[in-house]
């Protein structure tokens, strides 16, 4: 029986299935164009994109025959900056990705401590590309009502786009900019600290 990594190699194929390793090194980036093997091989990550495959392998497409389309608007889109791969097919990424989705959030933030650096994921302001890592991502409480066990709840937001301060003397980056944990006052919190409410 053939294997699945063969099966993917084979002659009239996308190109090479490779492990997770093989597909992290810089020397291996190589796609076709057209997504053909047959066809003038090209490198590097400006040219060819990740795409998991089953079984724990990965393969290297072209970015250039990458299409989707608005599933609203019905408007053609093209490139990883615009399209997911769902069930094998290129679709329109705002429309199957949130940045609210579970796997970016954690409970507690503090790195190292809480959770752990490899633990922090966050989707590109694209709508397309996970970024990981905290250099690349920020936790942004859920406030007091999404806590597990007394513990509380963060979502991990991009870095990209992050500014304060006015328009006429903006600041950019997380290390300049925040945002201050606010707690929505009711009468359960009034009561407890002795206070009437206005």
């Amino acid at each position: 029986m053939t294997s699945f990594k063969a099966y993917y190699n084979a002659s009239g194929s996308i190109g090479p299935a490779l492990t997770k390793v093989e597909s992290e090194e810089v020397a291996n980036i190589k796609c076709f164009t057209g997504d053909d093997a047959a066809a003038v091989a090209l490198t590097g990550d400006l040219n060819c994109v990740t795409v998991p495959l089953a079984n724990d392998l990965f393969q290297f497409r072209n970015k250039a025959v990458i299409t989707c389309s608005n599933p609203v608007t019905m408007i053609p889109a093209t490139g990883v900056e615009n399209c997911v791969l769902v069930d094998n097919v290129w679709s329109y990424g705002g429309a199957y990705v949130s940045q609210d989705q579970k796997r970016f959030r954690t409970l507690g933030s503090v790195i190292p401590g809480d959770v752990s650096d490899d633990m922090v994921s966050c989707l590109s302001a694209s709508g397309t590309v996970v970024r990981e890592g905290a250099a690349n991502c920020w936790s942004y409480w859920l406030g007091s009502n999404a806590t597990v066990g007394g513990v509380d709840s963060f979502v991990w937001l991009t870095t990209e786009g992050v500014s304060c301060g006015s328009e006429l003397s903006p600041v950019t980056g997380t290390e300049n900019c925040e945002i201050s944990k606010e707690i929505e006052c009711n009468s359960s919190k009034l009561l407890r600290l002795s206070l009437a409410a206005d």
